[in-house]
């Protein structure tokens, strides 16, 4: 079969997407900033802003969906009220037959700063589906890809079962499923859940 420069191209780009949203492939910083800025990457993506890690990890994660033939709406706006107040949510993706939402967390190779805090957020931001008529009983499922992969904080969380886990995770992960949190999970288990 014949593979025409360009295909050579995409295909390259399909890879290289793969292997960095399942924590493969971890460029330099510099790598990293021509990769997410790449002409290629935003062809294949469709995407004319300036990717970033979140941005294409989201879209990996709706082509995954896409090519399982699974129906899903993406970044819906789920309103509450709270204190007379109406206010919403927006997850990355909501799939109606199976009444589950999906957050994807990432961030670059080269990222500083405190982004795991946003983890531990998670839990209160989506305690607020008990506030809602129609989503109640939903569930989320928290989806790592990138760096966040092998952030500390994000590790722990992804390994809760292990046996030399801490306590404050173990609880923390014993609430988040109380509040309609089904797993977290890395990128490479999300097919167990679709």
């Amino acid at each position: 079969m014949k593979v025409s420069a360009k295909g050579i191209n995409k295909l390259g780009i399909m890879k290289k997407i793969n292997m960095y949203c399942n924590g493969i492939w971890k460029p330099n910083k510099k790598i990293e900033t021509s990769f997410l800025s790449s002409k290629t990457l935003k062809n294949v993506t469709g995407n004319n802003k300036s990717m970033n890690t979140g941005k294409l990890s989201e879209w990996y994660v709706g082509k995954i969906l896409k090519d399982k033939g699974i129906e899903y709406q993406s970044q819906p706006s789920v309103y509450y009220t709270l204190n007379n107040k109406k206010r919403f949510i927006q997850p990355d993706f909501y799939i109606p037959s199976k009444d589950l939402f999906i957050e994807v967390k990432s961030r670059s190779y080269n990222c500083n700063g405190t982004a795991s805090e946003k983890l531990d957020h998670i839990v209160r931001k989506y305690s607020k589906l008990e506030l809602t008529d129609k989503y109640k009983k939903s569930k989320l499922l928290i989806v790592c890809s990138a760096y966040e992969l092998y952030e500390e904080s994000s590790h722990e969380l992804l390994n809760y079962n292990d046996k030399k886990s801490r306590s404050y995770i173990k609880d923390f992960i014993k609430l988040s499923k109380k509040y309609n949190i089904l797993d977290w999970i890395p990128i490479n288990k999300i097919n167990k859940y679709l």
